[in-house]
């Protein structure tokens, strides 16, 4: 096995080949990659911003790729090239930048996760639902509208979508009820009302509701008994939200019949109460 070039750090973890790359991309680094046959997971870190030349550079030393990450600054039309690296099934953005425009999403026939929580404009949106074999899309922070949300909707393989402090809102939620395929939705710290989610729970499909942070009272949450094939629910909030009943919020989550996780961020229950929680559901997290 050839080692690594100084600044690169490979890690072997179970029976995944990890590497990390740690600041510049230079030439021995580029060098070290070049000759790994493949790399099944490669995180970049600490690392000046990736330009378009120098993410060029590297997809020429890049092997096949089946997971990365960037844990720093690129430009979008550096993605383009990232976007071609080959046999690439998740990418995760740290964040991204000017110049351009994201293209190359309808090139990335592999590709089925990505997770870019930078506050995406509604045209990167558009460009990214040119990507039909995405399965799961997490946005957090993205400037979303109607015609992202429904562009983002047609993705014909579409199973989780992570909304999380985005302007998601009731008319939004009308659109996304809709979905034949959706199986997840976090809309944490959204806009999100009682009337948005009379649509979700009548999603036939929906498995995973994160709620958590809005400002559905008890009343608007008990609508989750609706809820055919409901398995996992996040509720709860920061510490200024209006506290919710402990022994109501645990007669609600026991009276899910699908329920089989729960994650209670921000709610105080006391140990009778989780006792009594943690008999009835599978999985409970409680922060």
């Amino acid at each position: 096995m050839i080692p690594a070039a100084p600044g690169t750090h490979r890690h072997t973890i179970g029976k995944d080949d990890w590497h990390e790359v740690r600041g510049a991309l230079d030439n021995d680094v580029l060098t070290s990659l070049a000759v790994q046959p493949f790399i099944e997971r490669l995180s970049i870190r600490d690392c000046p911003r990736i330009t378009g030349g120098m993410a060029k550079t590297l997809l020429a030393h890049l092997p096949s790729t089946r997971w990365l990450w960037l844990w720093c600054d690129a430009s979008r039309i550096a993605l383009r090239h990232i976007l071609a690296t080959p046999g690439l099934e998740t990418l995760d953005i740290l964040r991204l930048c000017s110049p351009g425009r994201l293209t190359g999403f309808e090139h990335a026939h592999d590709l089925h996760t990505l997770r870019a929580n930078c506050r995406l404009r509604v045209d990167d949106l558009h460009a990214i639902a040119r990507c039909r074999s995405l399965r799961t899309l997490g946005l957090h922070y993205a400037a979303i509208d109607k015609s992202a949300i429904d562009a983002l909707l047609a993705l014909p393989h579409l199973q989780s979508l992570d909304l999380e402090g985005t302007a998601f809102n009731d008319t939004m939620a009308r659109r996304v009820c809709r979905s034949p395929t959706l199986e997840s939705l976090d809309i944490g710290a959204t806009r999100i009302t009682r009337r948005g989610l009379e649509h979700l729970v009548r999603m036939p499909n929906l498995k995973a509701l994160d709620l958590w942070a809005t400002d559905l009272s008890i009343d608007d949450l008990s609508l989750l008994k609706e809820a055919p094939t409901l398995e996992y629910v996040s509720i709860g909030g920061y510490a200024h939200h209006p506290m919710i009943d402990g022994d109501r919020v645990v007669d609600l989550l026991l009276s899910i019949p699908t329920l089989q996780k729960a994650w209670l961020d921000g709610v105080a229950l006391s140990p009778e109460q989780e006792r009594r929680l943690h008999e009835g559901v599978a999985g409970v997290r409680i922060s």
